[in-house]
């Protein structure tokens, strides 16, 4: 099986941003070189020798003149990044979580793995009542 085949894999597996490690490519073992890290170490880095791929998006953000973006967006960018950086370290749920949780807490769910159109119905109404600002969803967005 391909790493690339073993990491789709894992990657499908329940709570897998917090129980799961995936090949990547970090160049700590030489060029090249490949090794099982989580997706908090991917994102967030492993010391002492892998900054993250957060820390390379900082690096070239911090490259870019800054008449290439005004003070805003880089507010915007930063809060969007802490975003991926909590989702990553599992502090803040991830998106197939918050579905979930949402499914299982729902009064009509029966644990049968059935999502009726109601309980369906219910979830999109939650998403949208979230992206409009009406519902709170501090667990799936954070407070940034």
């Amino acid at each position: 099986m391909s790493k690339n085949t073993e990491n789709m894999s894992r990657a499908q597996k329940r709570d897998a941003v917090r129980e799961q490690k995936l090949w990547f490519s970090c160049g700590s073992h030489g060029e090249g070189g490949i090794e099982e890290m989580t997706l908090d170490q991917i994102v967030n880095g492993k010391s002492p020798y892998f900054e993250g791929l957060l820390g390379l998006i900082h690096k070239y953000l911090d490259l870019e003149p800054e008449e290439e973006h005004s003070a805003l967006d880089r507010q915007t960018i930063e809060k969007s990044l802490e975003l991926i950086k909590r989702k990553a370290n599992g502090s803040v749920k991830t998106t197939a979580t918050w579905i979930r949780d949402f499914v299982r807490s729902h009064p009509e769910y029966k644990y049968d793995s059935v999502v009726t159109q109601t309980i369906n119905y219910d979830l999109l109404k939650a998403v949208d009542e979230i992206e409009r600002g009406v519902r709170k969803a501090d667990d799936l967005l954070a407070k940034l």
